[in-house]
Formats: C-alpha cells, sequence, structure tokens
C-alpha cells in the first residue's frame, strides 16, 4: 500500500472504498475550469523541482553555506517556464487572464524557493542526496517499507520521496513538498507527529530511508510548504521510538478496518467552504448536512469503536515528545 490511501481511509474510509476498491474517478472538464485546479497545479510544481534536483545532482552541488549558482537558478526558471507551457497546451490552465495571473505566482513562488533552500542548507548545514527516491515501486527502486504493527501483522508500503538532504554530521533530511496553505497541518507537531492522526507519510517516509541506510547516525522529517501561500513554512520532527509506536497504533487501526471491510461515511462538518473538501462525501457540491447527520447517528456503533477513539480522540489524550530538531 502508498501512505496517501492510509490516509484516506483514516480520514475518510468510504473515500478509500471509492477510489481505491472500486476506483471511481471524478469526472473532469477541463473546458470548464476558470483557473488551474490545485493538484494540477501542484504536481506542476512537484515535477519542476524533481526534473531540476534530479539535473543537478549528477553535478558538483555547491557547500551549504554557498547559495545556488546563476546557472542552476536560470535551469530553475527554464524547466518551470517549459512546464508551465506543456499544461497550457493541454487545456489545464483555465480562463487566459487568470492563468497569466497564476503563471506568474508559479514563476515567483519558484525564485523565492531558491532564497529559502539557500537560507535552510546554511542552516542545517545540508545538501541534496536524492530527489524522487522511490522504494516499494515496480521499476528501479528499492524494497518496501516493512512495518512490525505490534500484534503479528506486518504492512508492506510503497511510496517515492521528494528529497533527502544529509547534514554535515550525517543525519538524513527526508522532505516531503506541499503547494498549498498549512491549514490542514497545524496541529502536526514534536509532541503531536501524526496531527490529527491522519498525517503518516513523513514517519513512515523516515523509516524507508533508515532502513536503506542503517549507518545515518538519525533521521529528521518534515513537510515543506513551498509556496508563498504557505509561508514557506517548514514542519517536521526527528524519527524517535514514540514516532514509530504512535504510527504502529495508526496503522493498526487503519489495517484493521480495511481488513474487515469498513468503510463509513465520515464528511466534513457542514458550513461554507470555497471549495468541495471531498467530492465522494459531497458528490452533488451541495453541502454535506444531510450526511453529516449519518455519520453522526452511526460513528456509535461498536463496531467503529476503535476509529472513532483514534481519529476523534478525546482532550485527556497525551501528546509525547517526539525528538530534538537538528542544529
Amino acid at each position: 500500500m502508498s501512505a496517501s490511501q492510509l490516509e484516506t481511509w483514516l480520514n475518510c474510509p468510504h473515500s478509500y472504498l471509492m477510489q481505491y476498491v472500486l476506483k471511481v474517478q471524478r469526472v473532469e472538464n477541463p473546458e470548464e475550469l476558470l483557473e488551474i485546479d490545485a493538484l494540477e497545479k501542484g504536481s506542476l510544481i512537484h515535477d519542476v523541482l524533481e526534473g531540476w534536483l534530479c539535473e543537478l545532482l549528477e553535478r558538483d552541488l555547491p557547500q551549504p553555506t554557498h547559495p545556488w549558482p546563476q546557472e542552476a537558478r536560470a535551469r530553475l526558471r527554464e524547466i518551470a517556464e517549459a512546464a508551465c507551457a506543456d499544461a497550457e497546451a493541454r487545456g489545464v490552465t483555465g480562463h487566459p487572464l487568470l492563468w497569466r495571473r497564476d503563471r506568474r505566482r508559479i514563476l515567483v513562488d519558484l525564485e523565492l524557493f531558491l532564497r529559502h533552500d539557500d537560507a535552510r542548507r546554511r542552516k542545517l548545514s545540508a545538501s541534496p542526496v536524492a530527489a524522487e527516491q522511490p522504494f516499494g515501486m515496480p521499476r528501479g527502486s528499492g524494497p518496501p517499507v516493512e512495518i512490525d504493527l505490534g500484534d503479528g501483522r506486518t504492512i508492506s508500503v510503497r511510496g517515492r520521496i521528494d528529497r533527502i538532504d544529509r547534514t554535515s554530521d550525517g543525519t538524513l533530511v527526508v522532505v516531503d513538498y506541499k503547494t498549498g496553505s498549512t491549514r490542514h497541518y497545524d496541529d502536526l507537531s514534536d509532541e503531536q507527529p501524526l496531527g490529527d492522526g491522519t498525517k503518516l507519510q513523513l514517519p513512515i517516509y523516515a523509516l524507508a530511508v533508515q532502513a536503506a541506510d542503517q549507518d545515518a547516525p538519525g533521521v529528521w522529517t518534515e513537510y515543506w510548504f513551498v509556496s508563498t501561500k504557505g509561508e514557506f513554512r517548514r514542519v517536521g520532527y526527528g524519527l524517535t521510538d514514540e514516532v514509530v509506536e504512535e504510527l504502529r497504533e495508526a496503522l493498526r487501526v487503519a489495517v484493521g478496518g480495511i481488513e474487515t471491510g469498513l468503510f463509513p461515511l465520515r464528511p466534513p462538518e457542514p458550513g461554507w467552504r470555497p471549495f468541495t473538501e471531498c467530492i465522494y462525501c459531497d458528490p452533488d457540491e451541495l453541502g454535506t448536512s444531510g450526511r453529516y447527520r449519518d455519520w453522526e447517528r452511526i460513528r456509535r456503533v461498536p463496531e467503529l469503536r476503535d476509529y472513532v477513539a483514534f481519529v476523534e480522540p478525546t482532550p485527556s489524550r497525551t501528546p509525547r515528545s517526539s525528538g530534538d530538531r537538528p542544529a
């Protein structure tokens, strides 16, 4: 399985059923778009950063204290402009007037990314060592990460890590790029490494990196919000035994629910939003009031006890410290 599949089940088991079991996909009508879709925009930026860094890793990289050279900056701009042209040719960028605005914002954010990356590498004394590093994928990757759930079961997880850096003391830094806002990650911290209990990517990726390089003295892992909207914030923590145990708890709940066929619909609480948060919970895009009442009714059934206790914990649940930040 992948981390995103497991996260989907924890957020809404019904959404997992629709996407990964029944293979129901949203019908896209690019001709109706007013502006580029957030997923399309995120994919574009990920592809640009991947292609750029993969090229640079084949050359001599600057020291952590040195900024990216002018050639590297110019090359990032070239790759970004080509990716924007490709998106426009595929008809996924929306109205030309709004696309001119969005294209300008994308290019500006990528220029700002270089400044923030210069400061980040200098602060961590770190250099990139890998980009889009796969594990457990069909071709050209390492083995999947095997995670012992602590109850006699083991789960194999595959994935692709956006970036891996190494600090001067050998610590590996796992980076997962995010292109949106930090709104859904405000509750993630040293004390709550899984946030609301559904953020599994970082510890899973950290375990994969640790398994591949067991001589590394430690693994630090972080989400990096690489946009003006996300204020280029970095949110992360070190991989510790406490983090791994919390991950195991989440995986036991998810694997147990999937194994026994629990796929209740858990929609967002009703309220105005400028976008549809889950198309599987709100397929007509007219709100979730009725379906939220259904969730309130079924959330008390015995079969969902473990799931509800995990995703909607009582305030008495005690957070745990997860380690120190790298220097």
